[in-house]
């Protein structure tokens, strides 16, 4: 038999557990829409009452979770950096040897980060970051290091030869030619968006593979 306690304690749950959902609910809408604005406006224009307007929402709902934007922006690229932390995991198991041609690698790389950013509309603004805001740049960096990480040891692997200049300039052209791609991503209907991630594809495979081949030559 249930005591009146029990009876108490199983009506506090039941009640604290709707406000709990509508809570994850609004939190889930506001880094949404966080990341659709980012996608708009950037970062710089980006603010909490912008936030506020676009969900529907008073500005005070989005303080009781976040106190500033950059609040806002952390919790979106925590989200996401779980996303690119196991897109990581994935082509860490992507063997790659010696002349071994990097299509199959940069495949993976590129559906993976096509995948995160279709769930994401900011993702484009947090990948690309910006050079000249540190604080920026310092909040979203590490998105593109996990992935970089990984392209370095493939590239490593696939062209042991490589000079760690050259191995750092052939880095600095793929991240240049992903974010100049997936800029594009955002606003491309569906048939055009599948046609720039092959564009991509191409891009990148093309690119490393006469880097692979030039490095194992000159050795």
């Amino acid at each position: 038999m249930l005591s009146t306690r029990n009876l108490q304690n199983r009506g506090n749950e039941m009640e604290k557990r709707p406000q709990q959902e509508r809570s994850k609910a609004r939190v889930e809408k506001i880094l949404l829409t966080t990341g659709e604005l980012l996608r708009d406006i950037g970062y710089e224009a980006l603010s909490t009452k912008q936030v506020a307007a676009r969900a529907g929402l008073p500005v005070g709902t989005i303080y009781q979770f976040f106190p500033n934007k950059d609040a806002l922006v952390q919790a979106l690229v925590a989200r996401l950096q779980e996303d690119v932390e196991q897109l990581a995991q994935e082509l860490a198991s992507v063997e790659a040897t010696r002349l071994q041609d990097l299509g199959p690698f940069i495949a993976r790389l590129v559906d993976g980060i096509a995948a995160i950013q279709g769930r994401s509309a900011g993702f484009v603004c947090l990948f690309a970051g910006s050079p000249v805001n540190s604080e920026f740049e310092g909040l979203v960096s590490g998105l593109r290091d996990s992935l970089l990480q990984q392209v370095e040891r493939a590239l490593k692997d696939a062209a042991p030869h490589l000079t760690a200049r050259s191995l750092s300039q052939t880095l600095i052209i793929m991240s240049e030619i992903t974010r100049g791609i997936i800029a594009q991503f955002d606003r491309a209907e569906p048939a055009e968006r599948a046609a720039l991630i092959e564009e991509l594809k191409t891009a990148l495979t093309a690119y490393v593979n006469v880097k692979v081949r030039a490095a194992v030559d000159a050795s």
